[in-house]
Parts: C-alpha cells; structure tokens; sequence
C-alpha cells in the first residue's frame, strides 16, 4: 500500500471539507500497515491545531503512545497513553509493533465539533478497510462506541458478546470476523480517556478474563 496515495486521499478529503484542525492517521510506523499482528483503532484526533513536532500519516520512531509528549505531560505519561500501553502489556505486544491510528483522521475539538460526521465515518471505514486488509492482523482492539461498530462493519462480525467492564455501566466486547478469509479476533473497549479500565484492579482481572478463553497461540 502506497503511503503517498494515502497522505494525497486524506489532504483531498480534509481540503474538500474545509477542515481547519489537521489531521492524523497512525501513531505507528508505516510499516506496521504490512506487518502487524495487533491493530488499536481509535476514534479522531482531538485539539485544535497539528503540533510541528507530531506526525501526520504516521509515526516512524516507535510509537507515539510511548514517545511523544501529549498535553504537558513527559513522554509516555499522559493518562491515554499509559492507559493504551497497559492494554499493549496485557496483549503482550511491543507497543512499536502495533497498527494505531485513528478511525477518522480528521481533529475536532470534540466529537460534537466535527462537521460531516457521516461523511468522516463513511471516509474513515474504506481507508481502514485498505488499511487492515492489507496488514491482516490477527488481533483489533477497539475504542469508542464508533470505532467499534465501524470495525465491526468491515469484517461482518456477528453476534458479538459481551460483559461488564466493571467500571460502571461500561462493557468489554469481543467479536469474530474474516479479514482476507482468516478468522480475526476484535475486541471493544470504552474510550480509555474517559473510562481508565487499566488503573483500576477490578477492570484488568475483568479484562483479562473475558479474553483468556478465547484466545489461543494462533492469535497472541
């Protein structure tokens, strides 16, 4: 998959609808789009302007949840970041080895503040299907109400199950859909900005639980 074919999909889309954010796709290295086993797909970048010293298209030191500095705190130690590495440690997996991105690349202020939110969404889902397609992982974590249901789109996953996250009225789900005719494993978690699942010893061992059946060598 060409990566200036994409950076050139997204800048169309982004001028054509007058956004004025930025935007960003992945926070992981290129790379990752034809190797990894582990995706992690969020909703939009937030704030109101690119940093100069933050990626686009993507991240090709690691991983940005490990070594960028997000809203003043050291490198790695935001409240996102550390929660999104717990999750990469329970998975054991390198975070610098996990496909992480956005399912919309486009920035907003908030969810409320972006406009042509069904024309973002149905943007977000054909460039991830490319995206995922063309990576094959094994494993997709989501986060967020939408980025679920999304992933849950493109690999026609049905019957999806759930439980409590222990946190709330907040749910884990777990779903098994095709990606290139293989069996693929996606799970869905609560937006981990707003519901910390990882610092809490409950959530984990829920966590940790619900997965544990399910997955077997082929997928870990």
């Amino acid at each position: 998959m060409d990566a200036e074919e994409i950076r050139q999909q997204i800048e169309t889309e982004y001028h054509a609808r007058q956004d004025k954010y930025g935007w960003r796709l992945l926070y992981s290295p290129w790379a990752n789009t034809e190797s990894a086993k582990l995706a992690f797909v969020g909703l939009n970048p937030g704030g109101t302007q690119d940093q100069p010293d933050h990626s686009q298209l993507s991240f090709e030191n690691g991983s940005a949840y490990v070594c960028e500095s997000w809203a003043g705190s050291l490198a790695g130690r935001s409240p996102l970041q550390k929660q999104v590495c717990s999750l990469f440690e329970i998975l054991g997996s390198d975070p610098a080895d996990v496909l992480a991105g956005n399912l919309i690349p486009f920035r907003s202020k908030n969810w409320e503040g972006l406009t042509d939110k069904i024309g973002a969404i149905e943007f977000g889902i054909n460039l991830w299907k490319r995206i995922l397609e063309n990576a094959s992982p094994a494993i997709i974590v989501t986060m967020g109400t939408l980025p679920r249901s999304s992933v849950f789109r493109v690999l026609g996953v049905e019957n999806a199950r759930w439980e409590s996250a222990k946190y709330g009225k907040q749910k884990l789900w777990l779903g098994d859909g095709l990606l290139n005719g293989k069996a693929v494993k996606t799970i869905g978690l609560p937006h981990l900005s707003r519901f910390k699942l990882f610092s809490r010893q409950d959530s984990c061992e829920k966590f940790e639980q619900f997965i544990q059946h399910d997955f077997t060598e082929d997928f870990l």
